[in-house]
């Protein structure tokens, strides 16, 4: 991801359950190697992003979005298994709402082996009130084939 395409992503965004201001993904992209940022094009259009951000040994999924018209055509699951991918071993996304957040993304992040290690209640600071922040860490040590299958459906 690069500055030119923030106007696109920040359009994807404002449909995202938590926006980023245009600062914010200004801040991440000036954070050299301690993040990664891609965004997905269908026919030369932005069409989604997703980043990581590298702590320690880890990697933390920050974005995951796709636009509203281009979903459940597998582009998040492309999306996610590229992330993986130039993560380290130990990758963790997050969600918001709790267990019963977004069930397509925790679907999807089923699917790529991640599982519910834990959940603090009233963690992010929402529009009308207090979201739960649920953490979902997994391992991709000797996963890689799994990962490419996923990638190539």
């Amino acid at each position: 991801m690069r500055r030119r395409h923030l106007p696109a992503v920040i359009r994807i965004d404002t449909r995202a359950p938590k926006t980023w201001s245009l600062g914010l993904f200004t801040s991440e992209l000036a954070q050299g190697d301690a993040r990664y940022y891609v965004v997905v094009r269908v026919d030369g259009k932005v069409v989604g992003y997703g980043g990581l951000m590298f702590v320690v040994d880890e990697a933390h999924v920050t974005n995951l979005v796709i636009a509203p018209s281009m979903r459940r055509q597998g582009l998040g699951t492309v999306l996610l298994a590229h992330l993986a991918g130039k993560g380290p071993a130990r990758v963790h996304c997050d969600d918001t709402g709790g267990p019963r957040g977004e069930p397509r993304r925790q679907d999807l992040y089923r699917k790529f082996g991640f599982t519910i290690a834990g959940l603090r209640r009233n963690y992010y600071l929402e529009t009308g009130g207090r979201v739960d922040h649920v953490a979902l860490p997994a391992s991709f040590t000797g996963s890689s084939a799994r990962i490419n299958a996923i990638e190539d459906v």
